[in-house]
């Protein structure tokens, strides 16, 4: 297992590249862009990463499994909770830290145009549980 660090601190600054996950899927750029980017899952509020994209052949994609470990919280007592919304609210959700794994799996996945209501590409992995949904 390959160890790896993300580069940057906030979630938002590793979502820049979620155009061009839809660009291949509507076949205006070639697949092979997206080699060496990470697919990630995103389902509703949370994030998950899926795998390092190695190969790339006509609508098919050949990744690495990507495993998330927990860095922060440790524990839900570091969660900072204010009253609002519907009972609280956590204000340092967006401190979340997590640790990846690539493994040697190989997971075969297929670019389509449902696939790009849920996945995209990005430099790194991102995890992202939301604490407030």
């Amino acid at each position: 297992m390959i160890e790896i660090q993300p580069k940057t601190k906030s979630i938002h600054d590793r979502l820049d590249m979620r155009e061009l996950f839809q660009k291949v899927a509507d076949k205006k750029e070639s697949i092979d862009k997206l080699v060496g980017t990470f697919i990630n899952r995103c389902g509703y509020t949370d994030i998950s990463p899926v795998g390092q994209v190695i190969a790339a052949s006509g609508r098919t994609l050949h990744l690495r499994r990507v495993i998330t470990t927990t860095e922060w919280p440790i524990n839900k007592t570091e969660l900072k909770w204010e009253k609002g919304g519907f009972s609280s609210i956590c204000v340092n959700q967006y401190e979340q830290k997590w640790g990846y794994e690539i493994t040697d799996d190989v997971i075969k996945m297929r670019v389509s145009k449902q696939a790009v209501k849920t996945l995209f590409a990005s430099d790194e992995p991102i995890r992202f549980y939301d604490y407030n949904f």
